[in-house]
């Protein structure tokens, strides 16, 4: 509980993988049947992040390695929430410079 790992994550078909910290946080009401839920914080700004969504969760340099996923339950705080100003080169770029589609 509360370990972290750094990955890679996508919440959309093609997106560039972005890297992330993904922690554990265990559940610890056994009654309630739910054991816990991971927290993904990616580096840089991810837009429109919509709880259904699925966050898909790599490994590796390149990202070859699908880990899983899981359902978004929701964003966390914005950076307007936090208080925080964002330039237009905080945020994720759109496309597909997946490094996992790059030719062989």
């Amino acid at each position: 509980e509360g370990n972290s790992i750094r990955l890679l994550a996508r919440v959309r078909h093609l997106q560039p993988l972005t890297p992330c910290t993904v922690t554990w946080n265990r559940n610890n009401d056994s009654t309630s049947g739910d054991k816990g839920h991971l927290t993904v914080q990616f580096d840089k700004a991810m837009r429109a992040i919509t709880p259904g969504q699925i966050v898909a969760l790599y490994a590796g340099s390149d990202g070859l390695v699908c880990l899983g996923g899981g359902i978004i339950k929701g964003p966390g705080a914005s950076y307007m929430d936090r208080g925080l100003d964002m330039t237009a080169t905080m945020l994720h770029p759109s496309g597909s410079n997946d490094l996992s589609l790059r030719n062989t």
